[in-house]
């Protein structure tokens, strides 16, 4: 039997149906989190810095490559907890939809392959300032410290002092206060599964569902199950009071390459090539840098003033540049 065409009048109010059901449990990301903080520190090495400031942008990593990328399996181990309490569908929603954030068949049906998977890519910040964990990381390499004031990222509701960071190749961006705690961690997936059976049922109701809503559905809870397990870590780093920007692009994880592809560039990393996007300030600002600090092991007269120079050179002011009071030595 062949299937209906709809006309364009029922695609769009096929559209304005979901929109008014699903919006109603998981309003528009922009809104949810109109809180960003103020006075967070990104920890880098030389490269680094040297690319935020002849790039004017942040470098968001694709999660699957970074070096934190255990976070994504502990966030599928805590949801793991859940699926005796929830139905079949819920079961096979969270189940795929864990597979491609993880990048390999987790709890998914075997053709859900790593290739398919979702790209989450993510900007760390810690709100506490010159920690001696973060410095430990870079052993024998001298880190910085660059200190942030107030970024939105995308539609956000901003003041006129804060910058909205944006990217042509990104759908949706949010930052997001990582929380350490199992039980909260437990309770928020808990809580995001339950809306989203509760926005299934009432589609369900509906003409359009098999169409038009299931699948939209299915892409939606994705990317909310998704901001979720980049969301939660692990309790012992919870000193770093971690703030996160997490971003995900305009294509979706079974897209062609080439169109998940548009927008990326590409560095060395510590797995070879990684893959990464830039989030730039619009309106041609610059990003609020209010201090830079060099880590330990800095020379503390030459490293202090060519980071002034690099600063000023590519149009930065209004800063700070200072050493670290942690008594350190680098390996």
């Amino acid at each position: 039997m062949r299937k209906k065409k709809f006309s364009e009048a029922e695609k769009e109010e096929a559209g304005r149906t979901f929109g008014s059901v699903w919006y109603r449990f998981f309003p528009d990301l922009s809104k949810r989190y109109r809180h960003y903080p103020h006075g967070v520190s990104h920890y880098t090495n030389a490269a680094g810095l040297l690319g935020i400031c002849r790039t004017n942008a942040l470098w968001a990593t694709c999660a699957q490559y970074s070096n934190d990328y255990s976070e994504a399996l502990y966030g599928a181990e805590i949801a793991k907890g859940l699926f005796d309490n929830l139905d079949s569908y819920e079961r096979s929603t969270l189940g795929v939809s864990l597979s491609f954030v993880v990048g390999r068949p987790l709890f998914a049906p075997p053709h859900i392959r790593e290739w398919g998977s979702l790209d989450a890519f993510t900007v760390s910040f810690c709100k506490s300032k010159d920690l001696l964990s973060q410095w430990r990381g870079y052993g024998s390499k001298l880190g910085f410290e660059i200190r942030f004031s107030g970024m939105a990222v995308g539609n956000a509701t901003r003041s006129k002092k804060t910058v909205s960071l944006q990217s042509d190749a990104m759908l949706t961006g949010v930052w997001a206060k990582i929380e350490y705690n199992p039980k909260s961690q437990l309770n928020m997936i808990s809580e995001t599964m339950s809306q989203i059976a509760d926005a299934r049922r009432e589609l369900e109701k509906d003409c359009y569902f098999e169409v038009f809503h299931s699948p939209m559905l299915m892409h939606l809870a994705l990317l909310e199950i998704a901001r979720w397990v980049h969301s939660v870590k692990h309790p012992k780093f919870e000193e770093e009071q971690e703030w996160r920007i997490i971003s995900f692009l305009n294509s979706g994880p079974t897209s062609p390459l080439s169109t998940r592809s548009a927008g990326m560039e590409f560095r060395e990393g510590q797995h070879g090539i990684m893959p990464y996007v830039e989030l730039r300030p619009d309106d041609g600002k610059l990003l609020p840098i209010t201090e830079v600090v060099c880590g330990p092991g800095a020379n503390e007269s030459l490293t202090p003033k060519a980071v002034e120079l690099l600063l000023a050179r590519y149009g930065f002011s209004n800063f700070d540049v200072t050493t670290s009071e942690v008594p350190l030595r680098p390996l």
